[in-house]
């Protein structure tokens, strides 16, 4: 099964990769290296922020932690320049 497969068969559309906001880069290539950074969870667009066991339950610490994967993995597909077509 391909990775695109996978993730369709778990009802998970990959965002698609935005600019930049602010002073910092979402990816630094090196090499065959990509080194990604400044995702944060967001819940209806804006930051989800909160710490678990004050302002979020476990569970919403885990939906948050989610987004930020999916949200990872989006771009990662938008700048490695390879599909998920091939299994990992």
């Amino acid at each position: 099964m391909s990775v695109s497969d996978r993730l369709e068969a778990l009802n998970i559309t990959l965002p698609q990769l935005t600019a930049p906001v602010a002073a910092f880069e979402p990816f630094v290539r090196s090499g065959n290296l990509l080194f990604l950074s400044g995702h944060v969870a967001k819940i209806n667009g804006k930051p989800w922020v909160g710490q678990l066991s004050q302002q979020l339950s476990t569970a919403e610490g885990a939906s948050a932690a989610r987004t930020v994967a999916i949200d990872l993995l989006g771009t990662l597909k938008g700048r490695s320049g390879t599909s998920t077509e091939s299994a990992a």
